[in-house]
């Protein structure tokens, strides 16, 4: 399913690709540790290997999100619960049309924390 969003840029489009270059090169000069938690990369909804880290994240800046898929391989994978962090819950809500059973809490400032803590330790 493709959903068209109103925004204000042209984010994960090919109109993007000078952001790619300039990311890709910036993230080279990091070294990436392994997660202690599962990752999943937008740009193929699969869980992220180490060694491609640096890789996808640059490509996500000019490739489709795959936000669909992303949530229901992870809920494959056995996530149990969810946590939106930042402003807004436009997430959570494409989160609810995909999977309505799932937990998940947002995190919009500091004292959201306690809350999203409460959920997750209610699972």
């Amino acid at each position: 399913m493709t959903i068209k969003l109103k925004v204000s840029g042209a984010f994960h489009t090919p109109l993007m690709n000078s952001a790619y270059e300039k990311l890709s090169l910036e993230l080279k000069s990091y070294e990436f540790t392994p997660p202690r938690i599962p990752l999943y990369s937008n740009t193929d909804a699969e869980p992220l290997d180490i060694n491609t880290v640096a890789n996808k994240a640059a490509i996500q800046v000019k490739s489709p999100v795959r936000w669909e898929q992303t949530i229901k391989n992870m809920i494959r994978d056995k996530a149990e619960m969810f946590i939106e962090v930042g402003a807004g819950k436009v997430l959570s809500g494409f989160l609810r049309k995909i999977s309505p059973g799932v937990k998940f809490c947002n995190v919009e400032k500091y004292e959201d924390i306690e809350e999203a803590m409460q959920v997750a330790n209610n699972r």
